[in-house]
C-alpha cells in the first residue's frame, strides 16, 4: 500500500465533483501531498489540485507512486458517503470506503490518459475574490441571457470587479464585486464563454479567488477543506 488516509466526506464529494466538471480522466502524484494537473479534451479548461497532507484527518504514505484513474467511476459512490472517507492508493487500485459502503477501482494504464499538460507561465496583473454561490448564481442566470461575459477588474477610485453579460440587443446584465486590486491604477479585462466558467464552478464553495489579465486566461481558485485548494485556468474567448 502506498497511502492510506481519511477525509471528511464534504471535502472528499466537491473535490471530485469539481475534477469530473473538466476531465474524467487524471494522472495523480501520490507522496507528501496529492498533486494533480489536467485539461479537457478541448484544450480551454484546466484544472490544477493540490492535496497537502494536512488536508486529511489521516495521512500515511509509505512511498510516492504515480497513478491515472478515471475519476467518474467514483461519483455514484459520492451519494453513499457520510462522516468520512478512507482512501487507500496502490499501484493497480484505489479503494475507498465510508461506513458500510465501499468501492475498489482498478488503476489506469498511464500511457492511455492524456499527458499532464505544463502548467503555463502566466503573470497576472489583477486579482480579487468573491463568494462561490454569488458568482454560480449569476453564471446560472447569465446563461439563460447570452452566451459571453466580460471580466473587468477596475483600479481606479474605489476598486472593483464586474462580470457583464451583454445580449444580441445590447441589453445588459451585471454583477458588481466591492474589491479588486491592480498594482498600478487602471483597468484590465477579458471575454469568456458563460457556460465555461459555469462548468467549472458548479461545485464550489466558500470563496473563489480570481486573477485575471488582458485577453488572458482567467485564474479562479477554491479551497478545498481547510488547507487543498483546486484551481482552474478558462481559456479566454477570442471574437474575430
Amino acid at each position: 500500500m502506498a497511502l492510506h488516509a481519511t477525509m471528511k466526506y464534504l471535502p472528499f464529494k466537491q473535490l471530485i465533483k469539481q475534477i469530473v466538471n473538466v476531465t474524467p480522466e487524471i494522472h495523480l502524484h501520490v507522496g507528501d501531498s496529492i498533486t494533480s494537473r489536467a485539461v479537457d479534451t478541448s484544450n480551454t479548461l484546466l484544472v490544477e489540485v493540490d492535496l497537502p497532507s494536512s488536508s486529511f484527518e489521516q495521512y500515511k504514505c509509505d512511498g510516492a507512486i504515480d497513478i491515472a484513474i478515471d475519476v467518474s467511476k467514483i461519483l455514484p459512490f459520492l451519494n453513499l458517503t457520510y462522516g468520512f472517507v478512507t482512501i487507500d492508493i496502490h499501484e493497480d487500485r484505489v479503494n475507498l470506503s465510508s461506513g458500510k459502503f465501499a468501492l475498489n477501482i482498478a488503476t489506469l494504464r498511464k500511457e492511455e490518459v492524456k499527458k499532464e499538460p505544463n502548467s503555463p507561465p502566466l503573470k497576472f496583473e489583477g486579482s480579487s475574490s468573491v463568494e462561490a454561490v454569488k458568482l454560480r448564481g449569476f453564471m446560472k442566470e447569465s446563461n439563460k441571457f447570452g452566451d459571453k461575459v466580460k471580466a473587468t477588474i477596475n483600479g481606479y477610485g474605489k476598486p472593483t470587479t464586474e462580470f457583464l453579460v451583454l445580449d444580441d440587443d445590447n441589453n445588459e446584465l451585471k454583477f458588481t464585486i466591492d474589491n479588486g486590486f491592480i498594482p498600478d491604477d487602471g483597468k484590465i479585462s477579458s471575454l469568456y464563454s458563460i457556460e465555461l466558467i459555469k462548468d467549472v464552478i458548479d461545485h464550489t464553495t466558500g470563496i473563489i479567488d480570481i486573477e485575471l489579465s488582458n485577453d488572458h486566461p482567467i485564474k479562479l481558485g477554491t479551497k478545498i477543506g481547510e488547507f487543498g485548494k483546486v484551481t482552474y485556468l478558462v481559456a479566454p474567448r477570442i471574437e474575430s
